[in-house]
């Protein structure tokens, strides 16, 4: 059992991210502001997701009985079971939360995403049944094996329900590394064992009659329904493949993993393996009812790396995790392991039709090092995990650990060509604690994970396990060189329809203090600046129609600065 129509447009053109990249020299390091626990045996955090008011949702796994704010839940069948949980700052409480059980076997939420209101979930359950709000979903198979779920929930503030699931899976096991919403839609990325798996009407064939492949699909949310769009399949023909992260910006989506196979293959493009197991970055372009791999990139030495999380930002791919290689070469980087297992956090261009690795940075020292999630803003890249060595260096820093392994919080600041390490924050005890998602929400950075410390501790802060088995942590800090005018734009108040346009497209951009005018940039795949304009900022916000006709069709950057505050969003201009 595991844990762990037509094209649309007649050719894409080259994102290209404008942005202006100003190294942080001796930055100081921000301190723990807050950290939570909960009550319960064995819970553990598998991922986060921001709301846009404050709040974080959380979801994982429980064993025996698992408490948020004023709800307890206990588990239900010969596994553990999950939950679903929203923590609202302002309140500094769980305000909702919903269980996810079985009548045997083991419910496993892994992966959450937010469009507005709706919360998506997915994960995996190997019993013959899961329970999600009223909804029961039978496993394709009876022995154990691992079905996937996806689930819908309104969160109504301080309420919510959940609204539909769906089941896919075959007779064999599958998993799930990820999903992502935009707008009604929901991407999901994840691996398949077994000769085919079923994802609604439509079905994989596994290329690997002994090891496992992936598979990427598309759900549309038809507001009480949901139904699976198109599905694309990878891997190589021996070996596991196995995808780990999936990251989306327009109809470009990005997925990661590692494989162990001699070859893997995404659609028409084969890579190679140079060791153990290597990692891989590919694309897809999303047609609307179809889609298809525009490339893949391959990274590895003689040893094995191991890719965990996924992050865009532009045209520009972010990816961390661990190498245990005595080097790996990522574009002109080559990264020297220091110990057993080290850091890696590696940076790709997109340019289109192929993609190049830029730089990669190590971090590590004499044990094993993981980097376990990141989330980017800008050229601010923020990576967490643990460190088991003694003392492990990020750049400059080194860190001691209080006991096995510590969480660490680091940011990194992309200088185009190179990336640096800023600062470095961590926190632990004296036994296994590890950082498991970072999300960030406005300048604030909040980390969950596990600890199984007797006491954790967060600078001045403290938290002490509850029960037997592991015990849940959500953690917060500020980065101060994030604006909070920056923050504001960055969320989903700053939006642009139709998304593709036509002749006009319609930006919105929230109330912004001290901004009297808006500049619009409109550049093409060269980063050639197609269209320009500038408007006076209303005090209530700005309502802005911008013309994009006589544009050829393909794939554009808009990028607006309002006094201070910077921010970008692709555009799509349609036939």
């Amino acid at each position: 059992m595991k844990h762990l129509s037509t094209l649309i447009y007649s050719s894409l053109l080259v994102l290209f991210l404008l942005t202006v990249t100003i190294p942080v020299a001796q930055a100081q390091v921000p301190a723990w502001q807050t950290a939570v626990g909960t009550a319960g045996t064995s819970i553990s955090v598998k991922a986060t997701a921001a709301t846009a008011n404050d709040e974080v949702i959380v979801v994982g796994d429980f064993a025996n009985t698992a408490t948020f704010g004023n709800t307890t839940f206990t588990s239900t069948g010969t596994g553990n079971d999950g939950f679903v949980a929203k923590w609202s700052n302002s309140a500094s409480r769980f305000v909702w939360a919903h269980q996810i059980s079985g009548t045997a076997g083991g419910e496993y939420p892994l992966s959450v995403a937010v469009s507005g209101s709706s919360v998506y979930v997915g994960g995996v359950f190997s019993g013959r049944m899961v329970i999600i709000g009223t909804n029961f979903l039978t496993n394709a198979d009876v022995f154990g094996n691992t079905d996937l779920f996806f689930a819908k929930i309104v969160d109504a503030g301080t309420t919510s329900s959940v609204v539909w699931a769906q089941r896919a899976g075959g007779q064999s096991s599958e998993d799930l590394a990820g999903l992502v919403a935009t707008g009604s839609t929901l991407y999901a990325a994840g691996t398949f064992r077994g000769t085919t798996t079923t994802l609604g009407a439509l079905s994989l064939t596994n290329a690997s009659s002994t090891g496992s492949n992936i598979f990427v699909t598309k759900l549309t949310d038809a507001g009480s329904t949901s139904s699976f769009t198109w599905a694309q399949q990878a891997g190589g023909s021996v070996g596991v493949d196995l995808v780990k992260a999936i990251a989306v910006t327009g109809n470009s989506i990005y997925i990661a993993g590692q494989y162990s196979g001699t070859s893997t293959r995404f659609g028409t493009t084969t890579l190679p393996n140079a060791g153990n197991a290597d990692l891989f970055v590919a694309k897809l372009t999303d047609a609307g009812s179809a889609a298809s791999f525009t490339w893949a990139q391959q990274a590895g030495g003689t040893g094995y790396e191991v890719v965990n999380a996924l992050a865009v930002e532009g045209s520009t791919v972010y990816l961390t995790g661990y190498f245990g290689s005595p080097t790996l070469a990522i574009g002109t980087s080559n990264l020297s392991n220091a110990g057993s297992l080290d850091v890696f956090v590696a940076k790709l261009t997109d340019a289109g039709s192929a993609g190049s690795f830029a730089w990669g940075q190590q971090a590590g020292g004499s044990g094993s090092d993981m980097g376990s999630a990141l989330a980017v803003r800008g050229s601010n890249v923020y990576v967490t995990g643990y460190h088991s060595s003694p003392d492990a260096r990020f750049g400059s820093t080194q860190l001691t650990t209080a006991g096995q392994s510590d969480v660490f919080l680091t940011k990194l600041t992309d200088a185009g060509n190179s990336g640096s390490f800023a600062w470095t924050q961590q926190a632990g005890g004296s036994s296994l604690d590890n950082g498991v998602a970072v999300v960030l929400q406005g300048s604030r950075l909040y980390v969950a994970g596990v600890f199984d410390s007797p006491s954790i501790a967060f600078g001045t802060l403290a938290l002490t396990k509850p029960s037997t088995g592991y015990g849940l942590f959500l953690a917060s800090l500020t980065d101060g060189t994030l604006s909070s005018a920056d923050a504001v734009l960055s969320g989903s108040a700053f939006a642009i329809f139709p998304n593709p346009a036509h002749t006009t497209a319609t930006i919105i951009l929230p109330a912004l203090p001290g901004a009297a005018h808006v500049t619009f940039m409109l550049t093409d795949g060269l980063g050639r600046a197609v269209r320009t304009g500038s408007v006076p900022m209303p005090a209530t916000g700005l309502r802005h129609e911008f013309s994009v006709a006589g544009l050829p069709a393909g794939l554009y950057f808009l990028r607006v600065q309002a006094g201070h505050a910077t921010a970008s969003r692709c555009l799509v201009v349609a036939l």
